[in-house]
């Protein structure tokens, strides 16, 4: 995909001979800039995650484990974690505090700037497939930021995912929002230059949320009870939506295989 030379015929060689440099065709460029130091934090932690590629799967680990598993940093923010690398998906089962809601599932989907080759394929089949709500999370930083190339692609990825209903009858923007004591500051002013530039981002969604994702209570009010309340109101129409335009390409190809 980023056109290195010299491609390993085995593990060991990946891991003993140095990674190739980018190509000065993808200097840059977001997208493969992203991807090659996906692939380079494969590569100098090898020796990290290693083992786990000869464990047998799926890995029942603890309760207690499972930040080491899946995160990259300890819940003191430091790096320390490389198991993730080894791990393709993970699936945890627990009982939900809301009675009421019944089943409910949560979908962790990388983004296209933490994407390892084949993710936005896999991402696409997900959405279309197993989803009824996405929530695009994004979590601006100072000194200044602003819509890039990858959220509009991760966004036409989630788009391109489900053509038969529009996206932006399904989806949120919720911008995590920080305090004064986080690692990154205040991130406040930055969050309402997100949303005051929205109407130029082409990414059309139902509703930009402003939350802080650290406070429990805060994420379970303006975004968890906000979106399950436009689900309970919703989602019969939106099944019905999609039903109908099903039904109308079934219908397109029964008249074009009657004319072939």
């Amino acid at each position: 995909k980023l056109y290195l030379s010299g491609m390993p015929f085995s593990i060991h060689e990946f891991s003993t001979v140095p990674l190739p440099a980018l190509p000065d065709q993808f200097i840059g460029q977001a997208e493969p800039g992203a991807m090659y130091e996906h692939l380079r934090k494969y590569h100098t932690n090898f020796d990290k995650y290693s083992h786990l590629l000869k464990e047998v799967s799926p890995l029942r680990i603890s309760k207690q484990q499972i930040r080491e598993y899946v995160a990259q940093d300890n819940s003191d923010g430091q790096k320390i974690y490389f198991n993730y690398l080894a791990v393709k998906e993970a699936k945890i089962v627990c009982a939900f505090p809301n009675e009421a809601v019944g089943q409910i599932a949560l979908i962790d989907m990388p983004g296209l700037g933490d994407t390892g080759l084949g993710d936005a394929a896999r991402l696409m089949t997900i959405l279309g497939q197993d989803v009824d709500i996405v929530l695009f999370v994004r979590m601006p930083r100072p000194p200044r930021d602003f819509w890039a190339d990858v959220d509009v692609k991760l966004y036409d990825t989630a788009r391109a995912s489900l053509m038969d209903l529009p996206i932006h009858l399904w989806s949120f923007m919720v911008l995590n929002r920080t305090t004064q004591d986080s690692p990154i500051g205040d991130n406040s002013a930055y969050c309402e230059e997100l949303i005051n530039a929205r109407d130029t981002s082409h990414i059309e969604v139902l509703d930009y949320i402003d939350v802080n994702c650290a406070d429990a209570s805060e994420a379970n009010d303006k975004i968890f009870d906000y979106v399950l309340s436009y689900l309970a109101k919703n989602i019969g129409d939106l099944d019905s939506q999609y039903a109908s335009a099903c039904q109308t390409r079934l219908i397109r190809l029964q008249k074009a295989n009657e004319l072939v």
